[in-house]
């Protein structure tokens, strides 16, 4: 079985890479930088997909020092979960869906609810506090009065 590493040296991920840097015109969509070295960014993992079968749409340039800074963005979040602090798990979430580096925030949150084992009516009510719209009809997330696909 291939690691991560050995992965992204597949030529299968190397031409998809090439395709998405190609079509965020060689810039990183978070700081608009040209002259830094370039990172493609899965905006989610799922472990039964391989780096180059992910949608366009989940793929995203980063520079290096803005793929830094959402790595540890992501991590984190990953730790406030593990710290069983739901609030601060939600709010990381909701900065990185805003801050357009990541996708499929109603899965996450999904996730969050399984993780911390909240009822329907909790979520609600979190996502009342928040003036969050969550809906999974079309996948869209509204919090703080933006309107991003989720």
């Amino acid at each position: 079985m291939k690691t991560y590493s050995e992965k992204l040296r597949d030529p299968r991920w190397q031409k998809r890479r090439l395709e998405i840097l190609q079509r965020d015109d060689w810039t990183c969509c978070r700081c608009g930088k040209k002259d830094q070295e370039l990172h493609v960014h899965h905006t989610w993992y799922s472990k039964d997909c391989k780096p180059w079968d992910y949608p366009d749409e989940t793929l995203v340039t980063l520079c290096i020092s803005c793929h830094a800074h959402v790595t540890n963005m992501i991590s984190d979040a990953q730790l406030y979960m593990h710290e069983k602090d739901v609030d601060e798990a939600i709010s990381r979430v909701l900065q990185f869906h805003q801050d357009g580096v990541l996708s499929n925030v109603l899965m996450i949150l999904e996730q969050i609810q399984y993780m911390f084992d909240l009822t329907e009516e909790t979520m609600k009510g979190i996502y009342a506090t928040r003036s969050i719209q969550a809906s999974n009809n079309g996948g869209t997330v509204v919090a703080s009065g933006e309107n991003r696909p989720a």
